[in-house]
């Protein structure tokens, strides 16, 4: 399954605790965590939290909210995508995998992600360069370091200083 990493919280934030929960059973193909985002004490200054891009649909309620069943639902061209992300290189691998010509995969994307093909296609590679060697999602170091300061904002090395991801 997918596995996004969090939002940027500041490393020096240390009244700001962040926390992921398994969504229950019936839920699990569509909701990859329920998070919360709490202060244990006043804040001396305004809080931000760094919203990584990552393909994925935050939806917030009251913790005690049980309509969430009812605002998910499943999402078959991205789903298949996410399954078969390692053998993604291109945005004709994409539309291969999802059973679809590139045009309709652009429709489908947009429709369900806010994202065109490529768009996510750099998301999903930023994703992974969290999580394996960066040259394997990017050409050399120069590529990744650009993809990654467009997507975030930050240089990785300055991000890695600011952020607790």
């Amino acid at each position: 399954m997918y596995d996004p990493v969090k939002d940027g919280v500041a490393k020096t934030a240390t009244s700001v605790v962040y926390d992921e929960i398994a969504p229950p059973d019936a839920l699990r193909e569509l909701v990859h965590c329920f998070w919360r985002l709490r202060t244990v004490t006043d804040l001396d200054a305004d809080f931000t939290l760094h919203a990584m891009p990552d393909a994925c649909v935050n939806l917030l309620c009251n913790q005690r909210d049980t309509r969430i069943a009812g605002l998910v639902a499943p999402k078959p061209v991205t789903a298949a995508i996410l399954v078969d992300l390692d053998h993604i290189r291109s945005v004709g691998d994409m539309a291969e995998v999802a059973g679809l010509s590139p045009r309709q995969l652009q429709r489908a994307l947009q429709a369900t992600t806010g994202f065109a093909p490529h768009d996510l296609l750099k998301v999903l590679r930023l994703q992974h360069s969290f999580r394996r060697d960066y040259l394997m999602s990017f050409a050399d170091q120069s590529h990744f370091t650009r993809s990654f300061r467009t997507l975030t904002g930050y240089t990785p090395a300055r991000f890695d200083r600011t952020f607790d991801v």
